[in-house]
């Protein structure tokens, strides 16, 4: 049974709710392998049950009796825990020590980012956890499963021997679709808030095309888990998931979830030409590489039914993109905001400010960079040293971090004790600046206001006012 585990969010954010993707491919290697296997998404079962905590936050999921009631109804041999995120590093301990003590013969495994990067500290932290597998799990799961103990990938209780993950799947195409059909798909397309929690369809699905990102960005840890080098899947394979997606489960809208999609231009404006025949529409809801982009390429996204792009911009000021290892050309941004707001496509930006090195000025750069280019929407996160990346080993080093624990690293509230810029007045401007430019953007274009809000607020209207918090 593979398990993701409940969560802990701001309780004053827009609530999200993504298919488990990793378990999906997981489940899929598996069960063509012949091993029956179950996936319980905790998170999604339970999106209605909110546990307050302390400082804003809300723990989201099933309780820990209705998580033991459905593990032992399952009765599995092996369990395999994700956390995705290192903010649920303890939910995904606790899920784990609780399944382990109410059945002590279930083997325990643990994955994700956090346990892959800190395997050894993860161990210790819960001796409840039989094994982690590091890194991409489908196939180093599958040979767990099948008996092996030491293999590239794999961390284990019994002797701490930790074998590290060097190895990555290079033919994606090689991969079964996500087993979306052992999923609550139900559930997910009934609260239809994804990565971009606005969509303009109520049938909705999130979509990977490719693994892999050559930025080397100092705040992030995605290339450690997936690698530097780009891997993708063939532009056939992905048309031939979304047609799957399409006749079986009706959706009307995709989300690319990639780290860099439009990398491999050539084979973005493939996909993009065979998916005109779709008759559906798309938005890129993770952030686009800014110098991927040109005119050319995003007339073609538009004609094959893109709304919305993120653009990956992080900050608006000449002097910190060098101190986070982010190489935009700024320049180029308000001219493709521009084309793309003539083709009727809008656009996001996401900012990830107060690097160390950073002052003042230069988040004010950064607001002003965001409302001269005129984004349909932004979203100003504090930047998070998270655990693995270059940037928590500096902040380590220096002494900036101002919370030892794991619990609340995310990139809404700030972990940084910045010498120019105090934590508390980061967050204040943040504050302050998220609700000014989503209200003077209602102003200033009414209709694309509600075009782009109005599903939500329909049909949520008792969290109309999320929309205007710091948090988006």
């Amino acid at each position: 049974m593979l398990i993701v585990p409940p969560r802990t969010i701001i309780e004053s954010s827009v609530k999200r709710c993504c298919t488990p993707i990793g378990l999906g491919y997981i489940a899929g290697v598996l069960r063509a392998n012949n091993i029956e296997t179950a996936i319980l998404d905790s998170y999604a079962e339970g999106y209605n049950h909110e546990t307050p905590l302390k400082g804003g936050y809300v723990r989201v999921g099933l309780d820990d009796a209705e998580l033991v009631s459905r593990v032992k109804d399952y009765g599995p041999d092996v369990v395999g825990i994700t956390c995705g995120f290192t903010s649920e590093i303890k939910n995904a301990m606790d899920a784990c020590r609780i399944i382990k003590r109410n059945n002590p013969d279930i083997t325990t495994v643990m994955g994700g980012l956090h346990p892959s990067n800190y395997p050894l500290e993860t161990l210790n932290d819960c001796p409840e956890i039989d094994y982690i597998v590091l890194g991409e799990g489908e196939r180093r799961f599958l040979k767990l499963l099948n008996g092996e103990r030491e293999f590239d990938g794999l961390a284990i209780q019994e002797n701490k021997k930790i074998f590290p993950a060097e190895e990555r799947i290079e033919d994606l195409d090689s991969l079964p679709f996500p087993a979306r059909d052992i999923m609550n798909m139900g559930a997910y397309l009934s609260i239809n808030r994804h990565i971009s929690p606005y969509p303009r369809k109520a049938r909705t699905e999130q979509i990977l095309t490719s693994r892999g990102c050559p930025g080397k960005c100092t705040f992030c840890t995605s290339g450690k888990f997936w690698g530097n080098k780009f891997r993708s899947r063939s532009p056939e394979n992905v048309l031939s998931e979304m047609n799957h997606l399409i006749n079986t489960y009706g959706i009307q809208e995709f989300q690319f979830t990639d780290d860099s999609m439009t990398l491999d231009r050539e084979r973005a404006m493939q996909i993009f030409e065979m998916m005109k025949p779709l008759n559906i529409v798309f938005c890129m809801a993770n952030g686009v590489f800014v110098n991927s982009l040109d005119e050319k390429l995003i007339k073609n996204m538009k004609e094959a039914g893109c709304y919305q792009i993120t653009f990956s911009v992080e900050s608006g000021s000449k002097h910190s993109p060098g101190l986070m290892k982010k190489h935009v050309n700024l320049e180029r941004v308000k001219p493709l905001v521009d084309y793309s707001r003539s083709l009727g496509i809008s656009s996001h930006a996401t900012f990830v400010l107060g690097i160390p090195g950073e002052t003042i000025e230069d988040i004010a750069q950064s607001f002003k960079f965001a409302s001269d280019c005129d984004f349909d929407s932004s979203s100003f996160f504090t930047v998070s040293p998270l655990p693995g990346s270059e940037l928590y080993d500096q902040c380590k080093e220096k002494g900036y971090l101002t919370d030892s624990t794991f619990e609340r690293m995310d990139f809404k509230s700030m972990k940084i004790n910045n010498p120019d810029l105090s934590p508390k007045v980061l967050e204040s401007l943040i504050e302050k600046e998220n609700s000014r430019f989503i209200r003077r953007y209602m102003i200033k274009h009414p209709f694309k206001f509600f075009n782009k809000y109005g599903r939500f607020m329909m049909e949520k209207p008792e969290e109309i006012l999320k929309i205007f918090g710091r948090v988006t």
